[in-house]
């Protein structure tokens, strides 16, 4: 939900300025020539990315060719930034468990108040596990990381227990 005093990237955008969008990212640039006493006529340059109301850059500049500069680096900079945000998605799709939660081995974690938890696998799919905690069954997601299975049973919260493939309980 949005302040009572939100302020929209309509209102920060000054009369007369020319809008430049780069097209391989979701960069977009505002040019404007300043009219503040101190700096008057010279070349200002206002900056967005995606859909932010508050501007990443906004700064003066001497010539045209310095703005035009800023420019080209502030999209440069965004488009690769987009590159790796893909490769991250595409790593983490292709990221294979070499070592997996097995069907009646029981897993423990140790919590923050030194609550040590065991669970045991009654079942598994690609993607879900079934485990046993206090005589119920519970089922929760799979996520891989560092090529092992793990699994967070009580939800995602900070400091929460997570069972992990390789700490089987001996």
């Amino acid at each position: 939900m949005r302040g009572l005093f939100y302020t929209t990237r309509e209102s920060m955008i000054p009369k007369g300025a020319v809008e430049r969008r780069d097209d391989q990212s979701d960069a977009i640039a505002y040019l404007y020539p300043s009219d503040s006493a101190r700096s008057l006529g010279k070349p200002a340059l206002m900056l967005f990315y995606g859909q932010q109301a508050k501007p990443v850059a906004r700064f003066y500049y001497l010539t045209d060719d310095e703005r035009e500069r800023a420019v080209t680096k502030y999209f440069t900079g965004r488009r690769i930034h987009a590159a790796r945000k893909l490769e991250r998605v595409a790593e983490r799709r292709t990221n294979v468990a070499t070592v997996r939660f097995e069907v009646g081995k029981t897993y423990q974690d140790r919590s923050a108040c030194d609550t040590i938890y065991s669970f045991t696998i009654v079942s598994r799919t690609d993607k879900q596990l079934t485990f046993l905690e206090y005589g119920g069954t519970k089922r929760r997601g799979i996520y891989v990381y560092n090529g092992v299975e793990q699994c967070k049973p009580h939800g995602t919260y900070s400091m929460c227990t997570i069972i992990s493939a390789d700490r089987e309980n001996a």
